[in-house]
Parts: C-alpha cells; structure tokens; sequence
C-alpha cells in the first residue's frame, strides 16, 4: 500500500447512518434530535461533503464543518525539512538531486497555501418530529450519512523525508519521527472497522444501504 501524499484526495463516509426516530406520546408530538461530530485523522482536512438522506419522513438535517486554521510552525517545520535536505544533498555534490528536492518543496508549499484554512471536524445534527394527528399518530423519522472528500495536507518532517526517498530515491540521514504510522493513520482506521458497522460517528469506506437521496457536493475550501 502506497503512502498518501499531499494533495492525494479520498472520498469517504465519515458519519455512517445518523438516525432518530419520534413518536407521539400520549397526546403530544416532541421534536427528537440527535448529532455526531467527527475528527478527521492526521494530516488530512475536509474539501467537500454531501449529505446521504437514507430514508426521511418529517425529519430535518444539518451539517457543519468546522476549522482549526493551518499552524504556522507545521509549516515552517515542512520547509524546514525540505530545507535541511536540500543541504544534505548539496554537501554530497548531488546538486541535480537538490534541485529536485527544491521543486518537490515549492509544489507542496503551494497545497499548504491552496488549503490555508485546515478543515478538520465534521458536525451533524438531525432531527425529526411525530405528524399526523394523535388517531393515527405517525412516526417522524430521519436516517442521514455523510461523505466527504478528504485532501491530505501531510503531518510534517516525516512526510517530507518519504516524498523526497520516493521521488529521488536520495535517503535524508536526519533524525525524524516515524512517519508510516501518522501517514497510513487514514487507511488503518478504514481497514479495521467492518463495512457493516452503523454506529454514529465511525468512518467506513462504504456502506451496504442504497441510498434514497445522495445529495450534491457542497466545496468547503477553494481552489
């Protein structure tokens, strides 16, 4: 399995099967509500997102995606590392390696500047009320997943180090954190959780239901 690299996107279902269901009790019809707010894992952060609507039936639905803005050091810390290597590779007299390294430097600085605000929260909140009248007393219902597309921004000097060992096949001999467990955190939590599961708030790659209404993609950062 491929490392992520940034600007790699994925689409995928971050809140699976919200659901609440109403009804009437005794002569009254109370409205029912029920969120899921989920982070997503290192490194990435939300493009866009579409709410699934499942099954419906006098519910409503709402989805939020929050930010925690770009951290000016993450940034200075992936410049830092092309940097460093850049150094490296000129004190071996691998300049045309260098010169590489630099180019791999700018196109990542250019995906951290084309997502400056890190979207990293998604936030969704349902809700659903009994209707009819109190002789036929119908249920409200509501029934929503939401998918995302996810752009990965890197989690720092580690990355940096397998894009330039991938790209140049030139190894950095810096002391680094571990880079595989941060980078493959998306694809491990996906590989480990049951196509089948429907608990709120879990990330799933797909899901068995077809929907009823798969909404239009809403963008949440530009391009």
């Amino acid at each position: 399995m491929s490392l992520s690299r940034p600007g790699d996107e994925e689409n995928l279902i971050m809140v699976s099967h919200l659901r609440v269901t109403a009804s009437w009790d005794g002569f009254t019809a109370e409205r029912v509500s029920n969120k899921a707010t989920v982070t997503v894992p290192a490194g990435w952060s939300v493009k866009a997102y579409r709410t699934i609507t499942h099954s419906n039936s006098n519910g409503s639905s709402s989805v939020d995606i929050l930010d925690e803005g770009t951290d000016l050091n993450f940034i200075d810390e992936i410049d830092e590392s092309y940097d460093d290597s850049i150094e490296a590779a000129i004190k071996e007299g691998k300049t045309d390696i260098a010169a590489k390294i630099k180019s791999l430097q700018k196109k990542h600085r250019r995906i951290l500047q084309t997502y400056s605000t890190n979207r990293t929260t998604i936030r969704a909140k349902i809700s659903a009320k009994p209707h009819g009248s109190f002789v036929d007393r119908k249920r409200g219902w509501i029934d929503i997943s939401v998918k995302c597309r996810l752009v990965y921004l890197g989690v720092g000097s580690s990355d940096v180090d397998d894009i330039i060992e991938d790209e140049t096949g030139f190894t950095v001999s810096l002391t680094r954190g571990a880079p595989v467990a941060f980078q493959n955190q998306l694809r491990g939590i996906i590989d480990n959780i049951p196509h089948e599961s429907r608990d709120v708030g879990e990330v799933i790659e797909s899901t068995s239901n077809i929907p009823q209404d798969e909404g239009r993609w809403i963008s949440v950062q530009t391009e």
